[in-house]
């Protein structure tokens, strides 16, 4: 079995922006923890935290040449919660 985190990177570069502030709709996300069975079949946790608004993934890719690589996505909210957040601590305010 090969290890994702020996493939190489597909050389893509991501579509990066930051998001407004004064928006009236707000985008969160809260990164799920690896399930018991994922842990038990050794799954690679493939999301990233790169910041409090930036969310990186990994997406295992064979190519046409039949080579492996991994390709990056970054994906940008508002905000970004990790795995250790539970319900209480996520919380979307209305500010009207």
């Amino acid at each position: 079995m090969v290890r994702c985190k020996t493939l190489p990177t597909c050389k893509k570069q991501p579509n990066i922006f930051y998001p407004q502030q004064e928006d009236d709709i707000r985008v969160c996300v809260r990164k799920r923890p690896l399930n018991d069975n994922e842990i038990l079949i050794n799954e690679r946790d493939i999301a990233d935290i790169r910041n409090n608004y930036t969310l990186k993934i990994d997406k295992p890719r064979t190519r046409a040449n039949t080579r492996n690589c991994i390709e990056r996505h970054s994906f940008t909210f508002n905000e970004v919660f990790d795995e250790d957040d539970n319900g209480n601590e996520v919380k979307i305010e209305d500010n009207d």
